[in-house]
């Protein structure tokens, strides 16, 4: 069974990209600008959240917090161009990528963490 990943950078050249190698796998993608629509998209039906750390409106470390607040039970993983720190560690997220991104890094570790 393919996953569902929610995407949320707002760097709309990275997230269709991203987009793009996800659905290569038969992934479905729910793709978000932000952090609040990466909120509101997160259910139950959401296997893996793909978070950016940095976003406008609300950033990944601050959805990462409020993931309590949401029917959300899948994975983490957080993207950044900067390593974790103290404000967002590994230990907050399933999985941390450092951009930039490779295309058999990332779908490696979304079909490690969907099943």
């Amino acid at each position: 069974m393919s996953p569902t990943v929610v995407i949320a950078d707002d760097d709309e050249d990275l997230r269709v990209t991203l987009e793009i190698w996800l659905r290569e796998t038969g992934s479905t993608i729910i793709p978000t600008a932000d952090g609040r629509e990466a909120l509101e998209a997160l259910d139950e039906n959401v296997d893996v959240l793909l978070v950016d750390r940095r976003m406008p409106v609300l950033s990944g470390d601050e959805v990462v917090k409020q993931l309590e607040e949401t029917p959300f039970e899948g994975r983490v993983i957080a993207i950044s161009a900067h390593p974790p720190n103290d404000h967002l560690n590994e230990t907050d997220v399933d999985d941390y990528l450092v951009k930039p991104l490779y295309q058999d890094d990332l779908v490696d570790t979304i079909q490690r963490h969907a099943t």
